[in-house]
């Protein structure tokens, strides 16, 4: 792998495990279609300074998780810094890039001038272009890498043998890969109004998994790939749901017992992604990264864990632990 750099009836919501078949840009809290938008966007910017929760203050052992970790300072590119990594593989390739201005009339909300490193720490050219939005690898074994370009079109690069596979236009970042490499989901639209497709890979496509008319984003596949769980808002705030990867009814994953009106009286809403980098499906926990730290979520959709200030989610060499940086050092999310 390589671096890249640059609303159905609350009895009926269920733990990950018994529904059957078992990232957030602030921006689009402004866009969730009920008459009390404001104040759900109140309770997000109230929440990125203050989620409840168990912090996990106790010792790591560094040593161990940062010899688990596939994120290291390319060689080939002097001047790079950790802060630089955009998306990292299990296997140590990545993807690096220095954040560029947005062009006037672009409806990016961020742009990278990027480069991707192989897993000897060489850099390679991106068959697309140096400037993209946002990027994902595939699971090991697989050489794929979803890669998102300044002007919102997505393809799927295969970087040993260097097919590049257009996939669809006007999709939002936040993408994921199923474990078995075989399908990508995406959001696609012009905000407020995305909708999640999945396309079969190779060739496939596009289906629309969803109808369109809430924002929707950051998307995970289930360990076994049967399901996904994504960020939306079927209660008029952002929340964590699941659903079957080919699509049907949603299930809320947090904010069970949360509805408008807890909203409206300043309820604090649970942790979702704000930013373009979805969440990590492990086992039957659920882990992300906002603005406010790194979290992770049990199959009842419980807060278990915190880390104030961490960065840069990632998967260990395994591709079976939740990695992250605190500062200079990585630490296993533990949850």
């Amino acid at each position: 792998m390589g671096w890249i750099v640059g609303t159905e009836p609350r009895a009926r919501r269920a733990p990950i495990d018994s529904i059957p078949g078992i990232f957030s840009y602030p921006y689009c809290m402004m866009a969730f279609r009920k008459p009390w938008h404001v104040v759900a966007l109140a309770a997000t910017v109230y929440f990125a300074t203050s989620v409840t929760g168990c912090t996990q203050d106790g010792p790591v052992a560094q040593s161990e998780s940062e010899a688990a970790s596939p994120m290291r300072l390319p060689t080939s590119l002097p001047g790079w810094e950790p802060s630089s990594v955009l998306e990292v593989a299990p296997d140590g390739r990545a993807i690096i890039g220095k954040e560029l201005a947005v062009p006037p009339r672009s409806t990016a909300r961020q742009v990278y001038e990027a480069a991707f490193i192989d897993e000897k720490g060489n850099s390679i050219p991106i068959p697309i272009g140096s400037r993209i939005q946002d990027a994902r690898f595939a699971f090991p074994p697989s050489s794929l890498v979803a890669l998102l370009d300044d002007r919102d079109r997505l393809f799927v690069w295969n970087s040993k043998t260097g097919d590049v596979t257009p996939i669809d236009e006007s999709v939002f970042p936040g993408f994921g890969f199923a474990h078995a490499s075989e399908s990508i989901i995406y959001a696609k639209g012009q905000t407020p109004e995305l909708a999640a497709f999945r396309v079969d890979l190779p060739g496939g496509s596009p289906l629309q998994l969803t109808k369109g008319d809430t924002p929707v984003w950051g998307f995970a596949f289930s360990p076994d790939d049967k399901q996904v769980v994504f960020v939306d808002a079927p209660d008029g705030f952002p929340t964590l749901v699941v659903m079957d990867s080919q699509g049907g009814k949603s299930h809320c994953l947090t904010n069970r017992r949360i509805g408008p009106d807890d909203v409206r009286a300043g309820a604090e809403l649970a942790p979702f992604p704000d930013g373009r980098r979805p969440p990590l499906w492990i086992g039957t926990t659920v882990f992300l990264e906002n603005s406010a730290g790194v979290f992770a979520i049990d199959r009842f959709g419980s807060v278990r864990v915190r880390y104030d200030k961490g960065r840069d989610l990632h998967l260990d060499v395994s591709a079976t632990r939740a990695l992250f940086r605190d500062g200079a050092r990585v630490r296993q999310v533990l949850p």
